[in-house]
């Protein structure tokens, strides 16, 4: 009876600081939608890989990794930063009647800087897509791989620029499903179709997500485009809805940021473009699983990041540095608290939970350990490279997941031989650390605080 009181007691005082906080409030709400978005998409990439593993075989899991690495990196490098651009761009005019009617402008001059990048860079992998294959993987025969995800590139570049404004404007749960949930669905939907009607090439998981793309750009697109016309267009001036800023100043800001989300993407992929020059496409698929279920520990920062990226943004355009501060300490306590189970299972359980995908993946068992242990770092930190990119810090931020990169590239290249996947696994978990602790530094030298704190009140 007494437990009853004192949980009850709890419950109503977490209740009262969530009432009179209106950010945290905000913030949970964004997490929430956005974590069980992002959970939902996780079992339906996990499925998506239990029907690759079970239909064609660990070796048709590597090929898909690597094949899906570089459309992403691709993909990436397509939208020149822009995607994030747009974001910090929305997120602090969208709901300021004095300059949302800039949005449109902004986002159409955007948009056909995009569509055409994301075109040249298109038709420039199918081209290269056997040389790349050989000379740099090794691998002759992932060409036809490389072919089907040139195509692909397009709509994954236009899925991603719109879906960044979608959560500029805060409408969490379309941003959520569209970036969680859209590809894994579908693709997992076309795969099965796909072995129903028989088809045994290794080729087809890659031509099941490449079609899932198209799906998951028109979405977002139509999507992005009734927020315009309901909201922005409803209350703002229209004689300046078409005007945005020279293409010279956007590339100024969107260049840095680029390079932040293609060197962070890099960074994290690196141990899988390792393992695809020196090692079998079993291993990378050993590997690849491993890698998926640690993540699982960090999966609430990816929650906690919906909707933190643009209150940080709006915070800091309004000069409300306290707000800001709390935000962030509140974001790094729900990834602490969530991370933190997830991490003694992975480390008590770690050959149970590996045994769900078959007992060749047995042998990832220690890489699962390492890699754990760097993303609850990295969910410990919380935020922090956002906070960096949504102040202005873009290029401190930049320059720190360069020098990241090259450490975890360096590790593995010296590793990967030695000890194979573990040694890859020990090089990404190293620099996974070092860049955390080194953008807390940094938040710490220009804005007064470090991300850390593990509660979530003051």
């Amino acid at each position: 009876m007494l437990l009853g009181v004192k949980g009850k007691a709890l419950i109503e005082k977490i209740k009262a600081i969530i009432e009179k906080d209106k950010h945290l409030a905000e913030l949970l709400k964004g997490a929430y939608i956005a974590f069980c978005m992002k959970l939902i998409g996780l079992v339906l990439g996990y499925i998506l890989i239990l029907l690759i593993s079970k239909a064609y075989g660990a070796e048709a899991v590597g090929v898909y990794s690597l094949a899906f690495v570089v459309l992403r990196i691709s993909a990436m490098v397509s939208r020149m930063g822009m995607d994030t651009y747009l974001l910090r761009h929305v997120s602090a005019n969208y709901t300021d009647s004095n300059n949302a009617c800039y949005i449109p402008g902004v986002y159409h001059k955007v948009f056909g800087i995009v569509l055409f990048g994301s075109i040249m860079i298109s038709v420039t992998m199918y081209l290269l897509s056997t040389p790349i294959a050989e000379y740099v993987f090794h691998k002759p025969q992932l060409g036809d791989s490389f072919k089907i995800i040139a195509v692909a590139i397009v709509p994954f570049t236009l899925a991603a620029l719109h879906q960044e404004a979608i959560r500029g404007a805060k409408k969490i749960l379309w941003y959520a499903y569209l970036n969680n949930v859209s590809i894994s669905l579908f693709g997992s939907l076309l795969l099965l179709i796909l072995i129903y009607i028989g088809s045994n090439n290794c080729l087809t998981p890659i031509v099941a997500v490449s079609g899932s793309g198209f799906v998951a750009a028109l979405m977002a697109i139509v999507v992005w485009r009734r927020i315009l016309k309901a909201t922005v267009f409803e209350w703002t001036d229209r004689s300046l809805a078409f005007s945005a800023p020279a293409a010279k100043d956007i590339f100024k800001v969107a260049i840095p940021l680029m390079l932040i989300s293609c060197t962070f993407f890099i960074m994290n992929w690196i141990d899988t473009l390792v393992l695809g020059v020196f090692e079998t496409t079993a291993n990378i698929g050993v590997y690849t699983v491993a890698l998926k279920v640690a993540m699982l520990t960090s999966v609430s920062l990816v929650a906690v990041n919906s909707i933190a990226a643009p209150k940080v943004s709006k915070l800091w355009s309004e000069g409300d540095m306290e707000a800001l501060r709390k935000v962030v300490h509140q974001s790094t306590s729900l990834t602490f608290l969530a991370a933190l189970p997830l991490l003694i299972a992975f480390l008590v359980f770690p050959s149970w939970v590996l045994g769900l995908f078959g007992k060749v993946f047995d042998s990832g068992v220690e890489v699962l350990m390492i890699l754990a242990i760097g993303q609850f770092v990295n969910a410990v930190c919380g935020p922090v490279g956002i906070v960096l990119s949504m102040t202005g810090h873009q290029v401190i931020a930049q320059n720190i997941i360069i020098l990241a990169a090259i450490v975890n590239l360096l590790l593995s290249m010296t590793l990967v031989q030695p000890y194979g996947i573990f040694g890859v696994a020990w090089a990404t978990m190293i620099s996974t650390v070092l860049w955390n602790f080194l953008m807390n530094y940094y938040v710490f030298k220009k804005l007064g605080f470090i991300t850390i704190r593990l509660r979530l009140a003051k």
